[in-house]
């Protein structure tokens, strides 16, 4: 828009991601490259691109010159005209020397200062590098693109079909998302402290696996490791080792277990992945898989644990009101209470895509596929 150039299309994009994965190639540009055998001017310079790009495209801190520099701009001390020091006299040899200035501390500036700008690293000597990897960059894109066979007809309609999708997004119900993650750090916050006080403080967070299984060992537990399908098969009884559990030590693996759901973490991915007006788009990866399938990203919408919620709109009445008695009351399709809170959420997961304004969601899945 800034320079009057017309819209592009869906339909006039070619992608040599899409192409290389629907070969079953890498969608990584220097991995495509190398299993393609290209030369090495043809591929991008990997250590180098990466130290400049990431230097140049996130913001620096600032240094004191800089802090100096954007006070006295704003806010100059008059009694040293910014300097910071003012003529003075040693007091032994009585000659003159720069001492701080006692109105403005030496600082350079008083009074009000405003917040300090975003700051990069920019010069040109950096920007240069940039560019030199840009053009490369290009060079590499389009030597892939020419190695590889284009798209069918059929399968460019599928790959526009998915870039229209990925535009559109889904709509998450944020309000509700919000309200499970106060859920999460509220149940969080007590079952940390509760294990606290079970290990007697030898074990401050569930995250600690070192300490976690230094502490089974004093309780005669030997772990190799706090996954959940170790800690499965020792809580239902399928390993040995659950034979002899003591109540304190039962306690103590649920709790490792339910504060290390990494399903939960889905809902910061879904705060993080939320576009202001609620949807979360580029969450579905064209060929991610070399049958064809969509794979995620983000949030990954498809890869939700199978839940067994019957009434979905209680749960998340429950979710919303951040009613943690109400979600452990919840019962499954068989009518047996959930093992804790955490695990409602995580089968709740679905329910926080809704429908937008006027619309309504239908869902289809294919059956023994």
């Amino acid at each position: 828009p800034r320079y009057g150039f017309p819209d592009i299309r869906h339909e006039q994009w070619r992608c040599s991601a899409a192409k290389a994965a629907a070969h079953s190639l890498p969608r990584k540009l220097d991995d495509a490259g190398e299993a393609l055998d290209f030369e090495d001017e043809d591929l991008k310079d990997t250590d180098a691109s990466n130290s400049v790009m990431r230097k140049t495209m996130a913001p620096r801190k600032s240094l004191k010159e800089d802090i100096r520099v954007w006070g006295v701009k704003h806010a100059g001390c008059r009694f040293c005209g910014g300097t910071g020091t003012v003529r003075g006299t040693n007091p032994v040899t009585g000659r003159a020397k720069k001492v701080d200035c006692s109105s403005c501390k030496g600082k350079g500036y008083s009074g009000h200062v405003p917040s300090m700008p975003v700051l990069w690293h920019e010069s040109r000597e950096l920007f240069e590098s940039l560019w030199a990897y840009c053009r490369q960059d290009v060079v590499a894109e389009e030597a892939l693109s020419e190695r590889l066979v284009d798209l069918t007809p059929e399968e460019t309609q599928i790959f526009l079909m998915d870039q229209a999708v990925n535009e559109r997004g889904f709509q998450l119900d944020v309000a509700g998302v919000e309200a499970a993650l106060d859920v999460v750090e509220a149940e969080c916050a007590d079952l940390t402290k509760e294990l606290q006080v079970l290990t007697a403080g030898t074990v401050e967070r569930a995250t600690q696996r070192d300490r976690m299984k230094a502490w089974f060992e004093t309780q005669g537990l030997h772990l190799d490791n706090t996954q959940k399908e170790t800690i499965d098969g020792i809580l239902v009884g399928s390993d040995y080792r659950g034979r002899n559990l003591t109540p304190t030590t039962r306690r103590a693996l649920e709790l490792v277990k339910t504060l290390g759901r990494s399903s939960v973490s889905k809902y910061t991915k879904m705060r993080d992945w939320a576009c202001p007006d609620g949807r979360v788009r580029g969450g579905l990866l064209y060929h991610g898989a070399s049958t064809g399938r969509w794979s995620g990203q983000g949030v990954q919408p498809h890869n939700f644990i199978k839940g067994s919620i019957k009434d979905m709109e209680g749960a998340w009445s429950a979710i919303t009101s951040r009613n943690r008695e109400g979600i452990r009351a919840l019962t499954n399709e068989d009518g047996d209470p959930y093992a804790d809170v955490m695990e409602v959420l995580s089968y709740a997961l679905r329910g926080a895509i809704i429908p937008t304004q006027g619309h309504q969601l239908y869902v289809a899945d294919y059956a023994a596929i």
